[in-house]
Protein backbone atom coordinates (compact mmCIF):
# COMPACT_ATOMS: atom_id res chain seq x y z
CA UNK A 1 0.00 0.00 0.00
CA UNK A 2 1.26 3.46 -0.93
CA UNK A 3 0.26 6.26 1.39
CA UNK A 4 1.34 9.75 2.35
CA UNK A 5 1.54 11.19 5.85
CA UNK A 6 -0.49 14.39 6.24
CA UNK A 7 -0.95 16.88 9.04
CA UNK A 8 -0.69 15.92 12.68
CA UNK A 9 -4.04 15.51 14.43
CA UNK A 10 -2.68 15.13 17.95
CA UNK A 11 -0.16 13.48 20.25
CA UNK A 12 -0.41 11.24 23.29
CA UNK A 13 2.02 9.87 25.81
CA UNK A 14 3.22 7.08 23.53
CA UNK A 15 2.23 7.97 19.95
CA UNK A 16 1.15 10.67 17.51
CA UNK A 17 -1.80 10.64 15.12
CA UNK A 18 -1.71 11.97 11.57
CA UNK A 19 -4.00 12.15 8.58
CA UNK A 20 -2.98 9.43 6.14
CA UNK A 21 -3.69 10.01 2.45
CA UNK A 22 -4.16 6.61 0.86
CA UNK A 23 -3.61 5.59 -2.75
CA UNK A 24 -5.15 2.11 -2.38
CA UNK A 25 -8.56 2.05 -4.09
CA UNK A 26 -9.82 -0.75 -1.81
CA UNK A 27 -9.55 1.51 1.26
CA UNK A 28 -10.84 4.98 2.14
CA UNK A 29 -8.81 7.89 0.71
CA UNK A 30 -8.28 9.29 4.21
CA UNK A 31 -7.26 7.37 7.30
CA UNK A 32 -5.91 8.23 10.73
CA UNK A 33 -2.36 6.94 11.12
CA UNK A 34 -1.18 6.37 14.68
CA UNK A 35 2.61 6.15 14.84
CA UNK A 36 5.46 5.57 17.25
CA UNK A 37 9.16 4.91 16.80
CA UNK A 38 9.75 1.18 16.62
CA UNK A 39 11.90 1.30 19.77
CA UNK A 40 8.97 2.63 21.80
CA UNK A 41 6.07 0.97 20.00
CA UNK A 42 5.20 -1.77 22.51
CA UNK A 43 1.99 -0.06 23.65
CA UNK A 44 0.93 0.71 20.09
CA UNK A 45 1.47 -2.91 19.06
CA UNK A 46 -0.68 -4.06 21.97
CA UNK A 47 -3.38 -1.63 20.87
CA UNK A 48 -3.28 -3.07 17.36
CA UNK A 49 -3.55 -6.59 18.78
CA UNK A 50 -6.61 -5.65 20.84
CA UNK A 51 -8.29 -3.92 17.90
CA UNK A 52 -8.25 -7.27 16.07
CA UNK A 53 -10.77 -8.47 18.65
CA UNK A 54 -13.22 -5.68 17.85
CA UNK A 55 -13.50 -6.11 14.09
CA UNK A 56 -17.07 -5.86 12.96
CA UNK A 57 -18.26 -3.66 15.83
CA UNK A 58 -19.52 -0.37 14.32
CA UNK A 59 -19.25 1.38 17.68
CA UNK A 60 -15.47 0.93 17.95
CA UNK A 61 -13.05 2.77 15.68
CA UNK A 62 -12.06 0.42 12.86
CA UNK A 63 -8.45 -0.60 12.25
CA UNK A 64 -7.48 -1.49 8.69
CA UNK A 65 -4.05 -2.87 9.49
CA UNK A 66 -0.58 -2.16 10.82
CA UNK A 67 2.97 -2.02 9.57
CA UNK A 68 6.34 -0.30 9.61
CA UNK A 69 7.67 2.61 7.58
CA UNK A 70 11.07 4.21 7.09
CA UNK A 71 10.88 8.00 7.39
CA UNK A 72 13.64 10.56 7.85
CA UNK A 73 16.08 7.90 8.97
CA UNK A 74 13.71 6.46 11.59
CA UNK A 75 11.69 3.24 11.64
CA UNK A 76 8.09 3.87 12.68
CA UNK A 77 5.36 1.43 13.63
CA UNK A 78 1.96 2.55 12.33
CA UNK A 79 -1.62 1.45 12.77
CA UNK A 80 -4.16 2.57 10.18
CA UNK A 81 -7.49 3.62 11.62
CA UNK A 82 -10.86 4.78 10.41
CA UNK A 83 -10.72 8.57 9.99
CA UNK A 84 -13.28 10.36 12.16
CA UNK A 85 -13.71 13.89 10.77
CA UNK A 86 -16.23 14.88 13.44
CA UNK A 87 -13.55 15.28 16.10
CA UNK A 88 -14.07 14.11 19.68
CA UNK A 89 -17.13 13.99 21.88
CA UNK A 90 -15.22 16.36 24.16
CA UNK A 91 -15.06 18.91 21.32
CA UNK A 92 -18.80 18.50 20.70
CA UNK A 93 -19.62 19.03 24.38
CA UNK A 94 -17.54 22.22 24.53
CA UNK A 95 -19.33 23.63 21.49
CA UNK A 96 -22.80 22.80 22.78
CA UNK A 97 -24.94 25.60 24.18
CA UNK A 98 -28.31 23.85 24.45
CA UNK A 99 -29.37 24.08 28.11
CA UNK A 100 -25.71 23.83 29.04
CA UNK A 101 -25.11 20.55 27.22
CA UNK A 102 -26.21 18.32 24.36
CA UNK A 103 -29.90 17.73 23.59
CA UNK A 104 -31.15 14.70 25.52
CA UNK A 105 -32.25 12.80 22.40
CA UNK A 106 -28.75 13.16 20.99
CA UNK A 107 -27.28 12.01 24.31
CA UNK A 108 -29.51 8.93 24.30
CA UNK A 109 -28.35 8.00 20.80
CA UNK A 110 -24.70 8.41 21.74
CA UNK A 111 -25.10 6.52 25.01
CA UNK A 112 -26.83 3.63 23.25
CA UNK A 113 -23.91 3.38 20.81
CA UNK A 114 -21.36 3.57 23.63
CA UNK A 115 -23.15 0.82 25.55
CA UNK A 116 -23.21 -1.42 22.48
CA UNK A 117 -19.50 -0.78 22.01
CA UNK A 118 -18.66 -1.43 25.66
CA UNK A 119 -20.78 -4.58 25.68
CA UNK A 120 -18.80 -5.85 22.68
CA UNK A 121 -15.46 -4.93 24.28
CA UNK A 122 -16.34 -6.57 27.60
CA UNK A 123 -17.67 -9.73 25.95
CA UNK A 124 -14.36 -9.89 24.09
CA UNK A 125 -12.60 -10.16 27.46
CA UNK A 126 -11.22 -6.61 27.54
CA UNK A 127 -11.57 -3.40 29.52
CA UNK A 128 -10.86 0.01 28.01
CA UNK A 129 -9.72 1.73 31.25
CA UNK A 130 -9.84 5.28 29.83
CA UNK A 131 -13.38 6.00 28.70
CA UNK A 132 -13.84 9.78 28.52
CA UNK A 133 -15.20 12.32 26.01
CA UNK A 134 -11.77 12.94 24.47
CA UNK A 135 -11.40 9.21 23.66
CA UNK A 136 -14.74 9.02 21.86
CA UNK A 137 -14.69 10.07 18.20
CA UNK A 138 -17.43 11.10 15.79
CA UNK A 139 -17.55 9.94 12.19
CA UNK A 140 -18.77 12.05 9.28
CA UNK A 141 -22.39 11.26 10.15
CA UNK A 142 -22.10 12.13 13.84
CA UNK A 143 -21.99 8.54 15.08
CA UNK A 144 -19.76 7.98 18.12
CA UNK A 145 -16.86 5.51 18.06
CA UNK A 146 -14.86 4.31 21.06
CA UNK A 147 -11.18 4.94 20.37
CA UNK A 148 -7.73 5.11 21.98
CA UNK A 149 -7.11 1.64 23.38
CA UNK A 150 -3.63 2.44 24.65
CA UNK A 151 -4.58 1.59 28.24
CA UNK A 152 -6.95 -1.25 27.36
CA UNK A 153 -6.22 -4.72 28.73
CA UNK A 154 -7.56 -8.22 28.78
CA UNK A 155 -9.08 -9.16 32.10
CA UNK A 156 -10.05 -12.12 34.25
CA UNK A 157 -7.54 -14.56 32.75
CA UNK A 158 -5.75 -17.05 34.95
CA UNK A 159 -2.50 -18.37 33.59
CA UNK A 160 0.07 -20.52 35.38
CA UNK A 161 -1.85 -20.04 38.61
CA UNK A 162 -1.71 -16.23 38.43
CA UNK A 163 -4.88 -14.18 38.48
CA UNK A 164 -4.42 -11.49 35.85
CA UNK A 165 -7.29 -9.30 36.97
CA UNK A 166 -6.06 -5.74 36.86
CA UNK A 167 -4.82 -3.54 39.67
CA UNK A 168 -3.07 -0.17 39.61
CA UNK A 169 -4.04 3.48 39.30
CA UNK A 170 -4.60 3.76 35.54
CA UNK A 171 -6.69 6.23 33.56
CA UNK A 172 -7.81 9.85 33.85
CA UNK A 173 -8.64 10.97 37.38
CA UNK A 174 -11.96 12.69 36.55
CA UNK A 175 -13.32 9.38 35.25
CA UNK A 176 -11.65 6.89 37.62
CA UNK A 177 -13.80 4.44 39.53
CA UNK A 178 -13.20 4.17 43.30
CA UNK A 179 -11.77 0.65 43.01
CA UNK A 180 -9.00 1.92 40.72
CA UNK A 181 -7.92 4.62 43.17
CA UNK A 182 -8.07 2.20 46.10
CA UNK A 183 -5.81 -0.19 44.14
CA UNK A 184 -8.35 -2.98 44.27
CA UNK A 185 -8.82 -5.64 41.61
CA UNK A 186 -11.03 -4.21 38.89
CA UNK A 187 -12.84 -5.40 35.79
CA UNK A 188 -15.44 -4.03 33.29
CA UNK A 189 -17.37 -1.99 35.91
CA UNK A 190 -14.60 0.64 35.77
CA UNK A 191 -15.71 1.46 32.22
CA UNK A 192 -19.31 1.82 33.36
CA UNK A 193 -18.32 4.31 36.07
CA UNK A 194 -16.43 6.33 33.44
CA UNK A 195 -19.46 6.16 31.15
CA UNK A 196 -21.63 7.61 33.94
CA UNK A 197 -19.18 10.49 34.35
CA UNK A 198 -19.25 11.03 30.58
CA UNK A 199 -23.07 11.11 30.49
CA UNK A 200 -23.14 13.80 33.19
CA UNK A 201 -20.65 15.82 31.17
CA UNK A 202 -22.76 15.50 28.03
CA UNK A 203 -25.77 16.85 29.93
CA UNK A 204 -24.12 19.63 31.94
CA UNK A 205 -20.90 20.47 30.01
CA UNK A 206 -19.08 20.04 33.33
CA UNK A 207 -17.17 17.08 34.78
CA UNK A 208 -19.06 15.21 37.48
CA UNK A 209 -16.18 16.08 39.82
CA UNK A 210 -16.19 19.81 39.19
CA UNK A 211 -12.94 20.60 41.00
CA UNK A 212 -11.94 24.25 40.40
CA UNK A 213 -8.50 23.34 39.09
CA UNK A 214 -9.21 19.67 38.31
CA UNK A 215 -6.04 18.73 40.19
CA UNK A 216 -5.76 14.93 39.79
CA UNK A 217 -4.88 14.34 43.44
CA UNK A 218 -7.75 16.54 44.65
CA UNK A 219 -10.15 14.69 42.37
CA UNK A 220 -8.92 11.27 43.52
CA UNK A 221 -9.21 12.34 47.16
CA UNK A 222 -12.80 13.46 46.51
CA UNK A 223 -13.65 10.13 44.88
CA UNK A 224 -12.19 8.16 47.79
CA UNK A 225 -13.90 10.24 50.50
CA UNK A 226 -17.23 11.14 48.89
CA UNK A 227 -17.95 7.95 46.96
CA UNK A 228 -20.91 8.54 44.65
CA UNK A 229 -20.74 12.13 43.41
CA UNK A 230 -23.64 14.52 43.72
CA UNK A 231 -25.95 14.07 40.76
CA UNK A 232 -26.55 17.46 39.10
CA UNK A 233 -30.03 18.95 39.28
CA UNK A 234 -32.10 19.39 36.18
CA UNK A 235 -31.65 15.89 34.77
CA UNK A 236 -34.72 14.04 33.58
CA UNK A 237 -35.90 11.26 35.88
CA UNK A 238 -34.68 8.60 33.46
CA UNK A 239 -31.29 10.27 32.98
CA UNK A 240 -30.77 10.67 36.72
CA UNK A 241 -31.58 7.03 37.41
CA UNK A 242 -29.31 5.90 34.57
CA UNK A 243 -26.39 7.89 35.97
CA UNK A 244 -27.01 6.52 39.46
CA UNK A 245 -26.85 2.95 38.12
CA UNK A 246 -23.44 3.76 36.59
CA UNK A 247 -21.99 5.55 39.61
CA UNK A 248 -22.59 2.89 42.26
CA UNK A 249 -19.51 2.75 44.50
CA UNK A 250 -19.61 -1.05 44.87
CA UNK A 251 -18.53 -2.42 41.45
CA UNK A 252 -20.45 -5.66 42.06
CA UNK A 253 -23.69 -3.65 42.31
CA UNK A 254 -22.91 -1.35 39.40
CA UNK A 255 -25.00 -2.18 36.36
CA UNK A 256 -23.31 -3.84 33.40
CA UNK A 257 -23.47 -2.57 29.82
CA UNK A 258 -25.97 -5.32 29.00
CA UNK A 259 -28.22 -4.30 31.90
CA UNK A 260 -28.00 -0.61 31.00
CA UNK A 261 -29.08 -1.36 27.42
CA UNK A 262 -32.48 -2.27 28.91
CA UNK A 263 -32.68 0.91 31.00
CA UNK A 264 -35.61 3.21 30.03
CA UNK A 265 -33.16 6.03 29.27
CA UNK A 266 -31.92 4.21 26.14
CA UNK A 267 -34.18 1.18 25.68
CA UNK A 268 -36.49 3.07 23.30
CA UNK A 269 -33.58 3.98 21.02
CA UNK A 270 -33.45 1.31 18.34
CA UNK A 271 -30.02 0.26 17.10
CA UNK A 272 -31.38 0.53 13.59
CA UNK A 273 -31.79 4.27 14.09
CA UNK A 274 -28.05 4.69 14.29
CA UNK A 275 -27.13 6.69 11.22
CA UNK A 276 -25.25 4.41 8.80
CA UNK A 277 -21.56 5.09 8.51
CA UNK A 278 -20.58 7.36 5.63
CA UNK A 279 -19.92 5.17 2.61
CA UNK A 280 -16.18 5.36 3.05
CA UNK A 281 -15.53 1.84 4.27
CA UNK A 282 -15.96 -0.71 1.49
CA UNK A 283 -16.98 -4.27 2.25
CA UNK A 284 -13.52 -5.46 1.32
CA UNK A 285 -12.10 -3.39 4.16
CA UNK A 286 -14.68 -4.56 6.67
CA UNK A 287 -14.60 -8.25 5.83
CA UNK A 288 -11.03 -8.77 4.67
CA UNK A 289 -9.62 -9.25 8.14
CA UNK A 290 -6.90 -7.41 9.97
CA UNK A 291 -3.88 -6.87 7.75
CA UNK A 292 -0.19 -6.52 8.49
CA UNK A 293 1.41 -4.55 5.72
CA UNK A 294 4.88 -3.78 4.54
CA UNK A 295 4.39 -0.08 4.08
CA UNK A 296 5.55 2.09 1.25
CA UNK A 297 5.31 5.71 2.38
CA UNK A 298 5.56 8.44 -0.22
Amino acid sequence: MIWRRGRKLGSGSYSSVYVGVNGDSSLPPLMAVKSAEISSSKTLKKEAELLRKFEGCPHVIHCFGAGESQENGATLYNIFLEYAPGGTLGDLIKKSKVHGGLPENQIKLHVKSLLLGLSFIHRSGCIHRDIKPDNILLDGNGNVKIADFGLAKKYGIKEYGTNKRKKGCIGTSLYMAPEIIENEVYEPPVDIWALGCTVVEMITRKPVWDSPDADPFVVMFMIMTVGMPEIPKGLSEEAEDFVRRCLVVDPEKRWTAEMLLDHPFVASIQEGKLIPRNGDMPKSACNGGFKNWTIGCC
